[in-house]
């Protein structure tokens, strides 16, 4: 999703072809274009924003192709809570995932769950994370995008089990019931 601060690139290619280098989405939400005005683009999908701007510049021009590229994501902010070694406010880059954040708070602590990872946004919560199965499966992390005022909130770990011995990979686990 689109916001304040990202930069764009456009080429237009046709009779004046040129290349529109760091455009910024203003505070407004909209991306100046010049000799051709305002168009908005903030809360839009990126594939969204491309037909948007196509559609925009075919109506002001004639004959010409428009290939619009993501050059900068902006930063954001997010709030770390909980069970992590340091909680806080970070920011960090737009494209940042769940990890990458707590990795920024020096990670989970001893009592934090990394079965119950909640993200919180505008005090709803929006999705709950079990990192064992994003980092054994790959699974439920990546398909989720962070977004400004994002809360992180690592709930405190309920049962823990100690395996040890004859196992690939001894360490305290945090389990289900």
């Amino acid at each position: 999703i689109l916001g304040i601060g990202d930069k764009l690139s456009i080429q237009i290619i046709g009779d004046s072809s040129e290349i529109l280098n760091g455009l910024t989405i203003e505070r407004d939400g909209s991306l100046t274009i010049p000799d051709l005005g305002k168009v908005f683009v903030a809360g839009s999908a990126l594939s969204e924003a491309k037909k948007i701007i196509n559609n925009y510049i075919q109506s002001k021009t004639i004959g010409n192709e428009v290939f619009v590229t993501l050059n900068e994501l902006r930063d954001i902010s997010v709030v770390i809570l909980g069970g992590a070694i340091s909680p806080g406010v970070y920011t960090i880059s737009g494209g940042s995932n769940v990890l990458h954040a707590i990795n920024v708070a020096g990670g989970i602590s001893e009592n934090g769950s990394y079965r119950k990872v909640k993200i919180l946004r505008k005090g709803e919560l929006v999705k709950t994370i079990d990192l064992y199965q994003t980092i054994i499966f790959g699974k439920g992390l990546f398909d989720f995008d962070l977004r400004s005022g994002d809360t992180i909130l690592i709930e405190p770990v309920d049962l823990v089990v100690a395996l040890s011995g004859g196992v690939n990979n001894p360490a305290i686990y945090d389990v289900k019931s």
